[in-house]
Formats: structure tokens, sequence, C-alpha cells
């Protein structure tokens, strides 16, 4: 076997998964506002929802399968980097909602009021985001020690 073609393979086999990357973001974003006008079908909405996330997965796993050894180790990594972070931050702003329902006056302990806020969580995610490029970076720049 020619030593150039793997390389050549895995470039091609990148390019073609990230040209199903776009076009499955442009397809489901395309679905997401058709099936978020009101009224709101519960069925459809649930559909394109479970459609994103196995389209994701499938697109994760052929990206995963296209990479080279040392590439699958980044990957896994920078991905258990971004969990770790997302579990902990979550885990506190629960543990810190639990806290400050548990302490407040009994006339305010009422059940709706222990929730998740939108922007903590919504940091938390731009945060295991931070937290997955960083490692990507850091285990790039030492690869090329």
């Amino acid at each position: 076997m020619n030593p150039g073609t793997v390389p050549a393979r895995r470039d091609r086999q990148t390019r073609q998964i990230r040209l199903w990357e776009l076009a499955f973001t442009l397809v489901f974003m395309a679905l997401f506002l058709a099936v978020g006008r009101r009224p709101v079908n519960p069925l459809a909405y649930l559909t394109v929802m479970l459609g994103g996330f196995i389209g994701t997965q499938w697109i994760l796993f052929r990206y995963y399968k296209s990479l080279d050894e040392r590439a699958r180790q980044r990957f896994v990594t920078s991905w258990m980097a971004a969990g770790l972070f997302l579990t902990n931050t979550i885990t506190a702003i629960l543990v810190w909602g639990l806290y400050t329902w548990l302490t407040a006056p009994p006339e305010q302990q009422d059940a709706t009021t222990l929730s998740l806020p939108f922007w903590p969580v919504y940091l938390m995610l731009i945060g295991s985001m931070l937290a997955m490029w960083a490692t990507n970076r850091y285990l790039r720049w030492k690869d090329g020690m």
C-alpha cells in the first residue's frame, strides 16, 4: 500500500464529514424553525429533537472514525474535560439552588422556585466548550514538543 494513501483518505473522510456536518446543521436549523411555530406540535418537536440528537451522534462517530490514533486520543480527552467541567458545575448549581431553597423562609419555599436558572446553565455550557477547546489546544501543543 502506498504510504501517502492513508493520510489522503483520512483528509478526504474528514472533509466529507465536515460537509455532512454543514448540511445537517442547515437542515436541522430549518426543521427547528419550522416545528417551533405556534401552535407547537409536541410530536413533531420531539421527532426533530430526537433526529437532531441521533444525527449529531452519527456525525461525531463518523468524525472519530476518520481520525488517526493521536487525534482520537485528543478528541476523547477533550470531550472528557468538557464532561467533567459540565458535570461539576451543574452539580454545584444544583447544590447551591437546594441550599438557598432550604435556607429560605418557609413561606418562600415553593416547589416552583427550585429550578436551574438559564444564565448559569448557559455559562456552564460555554465553559465546557472552552474547557474542550483549551484541552485540545494543550494536547496539540504537547504533541508538537
